[in-house]
């Protein structure tokens, strides 16, 4: 017997180390192939430069205040953004950087797979382990704020859903709050824990009931050290409960029909807009798919002639059916995992409504991956069910093979709008700083973008280009808090701009800075195109009053920031 458990124990370990070798290569490819060609993007420059242009001193500085002021009610996630950009940044650049957002995703990958090997065999694990990896709904998988800030309180999550189902159960709340102090939106599946438990008895109905008051506890501390502290989205949602309670219901109906309607219209988007470059990738993801989920499937005891990819008659090798993979696959463990999918939804109001299919704003998905994966991996199994019966094994995997290739396919899409987006921000960032080399005090560089390439799944600077100029150069301190910055001169400005006793004043939309003064020989205006871009001179009328552009004058000789040369690009 001990000879037998400890070659089962080996053979278990063979198959997940498999497993995190799978699951780390489709992660690679699917989000990360491109990985010495991507930057930093939105939030990036708020979160992940600081890192980047400080030291250990002002990284530890920066780490201290987020838990002292606790930014968003997100102590740790805004930290772990500093803390692993810090540690990766200076060994090996960007390159590194992205590897360790790989490290976490396959990292996140990997444990959801031992979490749903608790539930059923490795074929069910392994299904439900790859629909997380690919999860679709969110599109941020590459952006490093996210990967660091967010993804991480899945990781939380994960490792206190695998505590909660041990021996150490009173330890997973300890766990959990990890996830509610990086991002809140992955707290709440962990509510749901108790339904994946059998047999729902009045045992069940006691354990159940405790933890729900201690998690019930744990968000009420967390909501009274928000407001105590005088964190603004509390402030403000709590003005009206009565809103935030019909925008949480409402989300929990709307998310999880989102997330479902992603995984077919995902899978299909590289089919509709399939270029040349894309060809060559879906079929290496259909053979690896097509050997992954064939060799799980044998080792969950399905054993296959291959012949049946073209055959309808069917030779079974082994009568043993796929009803035996997981002993939770029925109506209630489906149920469930839709009631955790729609609890990722509840405390994510301040993106109300959940519709978000692509860009930054699709992390409103993020608390949905645990339950989206475990619904989707349980009807997939569903599914095999049905081709066993059918003595259809084959052809389960061909189809099963072909929706996850076109979801990692659609994977390679997104990685390319982030490629494109960090070249044109290089492009237009080199004019900015060749077209404005007279930066001074209190400058206020005015830029209008033409024709500008259409990138959906990312912005570039977006709302942090105000932070931007700062970021590059190290402006004298008597500057302060006069600093030149860019803002996007937009084409209804009139709908922006007013007039005050001190001058003319601009409230840039969609930007955190508000009130900027345009002074007569204050205001550079550029426009900007990749390879055309131009300087204006003259003036600005406006509202009966004339701005005085400020003439290209001598270059002001700055010192340069660790940003600058990973942003300006030398290239033409």
């Amino acid at each position: 017997m001990i000879v037998e458990s400890t070659a089962e124990h080996a053979s278990s370990r063979r198959t997940n180390l498999l497993v995190l070798a799978f699951l780390a290569l489709v992660i690679f490819f699917a989000f990360f192939l491109y990985w010495r060609e991507m930057g930093l993007y939105e939030d990036d420059y708020a979160f992940i430069v600081p890192a980047i242009n400080g030291d250990w001193q002002s990284i530890g500085t920066d780490i201290q205040r987020n838990f002292v002021t606790w930014p968003q009610g997100r102590p740790i996630g805004f930290s772990l953004s500093l803390l692993i950009t810090g540690i990766t940044f200076p060994l090996g650049g960007l390159p590194l950087t992205y590897l360790a957002a790989w490290a976490v995703a396959t990292l996140n990958a990997f444990l959801c797979y031992l979490l749903f090997r608790r539930f059923g065999s490795t074929l069910f694990a392994f299904v439900g382990a790859c629909v997380f990896a690919l999860f679709p709904a969110d599109t941020t998988h590459s952006f490093l704020t996210h990967a660091f800030g967010l993804h991480t309180a899945l990781t939380f999550l994960l490792f206190a859903a695998l505590v909660y189902f041990s021996k150490w159960r009173f330890f997973s709340y300890f766990v959990i709050l990890g996830a509610l102090l990086t991002y809140e939106s992955a707290f709440l599946p962990f509510l749901g824990m108790p339904l994946l438990e059998t047999p729902w008895n009045r045992q069940w109905a006691r354990h159940a009931s405790l933890h729900f008051f201690i998690l019930a506890a744990v968000l009420a501390g967390d909501l009274i050290l928000r407001r105590a502290l005088g964190e603004g989205r509390v402030q403000t949602e709590l003005v009206n409960p009565l809103s935030v309670v019909g925008r949480v219901l409402a989300s929990l109906l709307l998310g999880p029909i989102v997330v479902l309607a992603s995984f077919p219209y995902r899978a299909l988007t590289p089919w509709l807009q399939l270029p040349d470059w894309t060809r060559g990738w879906v079929g290496f993801f259909l053979i690896l798919f097509l050997v992954g989920l064939a060799l799980v499937a044998a080792h969950s005891g399905v054993r296959f002639s291959w012949r049946l990819f073209w055959s309808r008659s069917f030779r079974r090798v082994r009568e043993i059916g796929l009803s035996a993979i997981s002993s939770a696959i029925h109506l209630r463990f489906g149920l469930s995992a839709l009631a955790i999918m729609a609890l990722g939804y509840g405390l994510s109001f301040t993106h109300y409504p959940p519709f978000a299919l692509e860009g930054r704003a699709t992390s409103v998905h993020l608390g949905a991956t645990l339950g989206g994966s475990l619904f989707v991996g349980w009807l997939i199994t569903l599914c095999f069910q049905l081709a066993e019966r059918m003595r259809a094994e084959s052809i389960a995997i061909a189809v099963c093979a072909v929706f996850f290739a076109s979801l990692a396919a659609f994977g390679l899409v997104v990685q390319r709008d982030f490629v494109s987006s960090w070249k044109y921000q290089k492009e237009i960032w080199r004019d900015v700083v060749e077209l404005a080399p007279d930066l001074e005090e209190g400058i206020v560089v005015l830029v209008t973008p033409r024709n500008v390439p259409f990138i959906r799944f990312i912005y570039g600077d977006d709302w942090a280009e105000v932070l931007i100029l700062e970021n590059l150069f190290m402006f004298p301190k008597a500057w302060q808090p006069h600093l030149p910055m860019r803002l996007t001169w937009p084409e209804n400005w009139q709908d922006y701009v007013s007039s005050t006793p001190d001058g003319i004043v601009f409230d840039p939309p969609g930007r955190p800075v508000e009130n900027v003064p345009l002074e007569s020989g204050k205001v550079i205006w550029l426009e900007l195109e990749p390879g055309k871009s131009s300087r204006r001179s003259g003036s600005l009328a406006i509202q009966g009053q004339t701005i005085l552009l400020k003439p290209l004058g001598s270059a002001v000789h700055l010192a340069k920031q660790p940003l600058y040369p990973l942003l300006i690009s030398q290239e033409r």
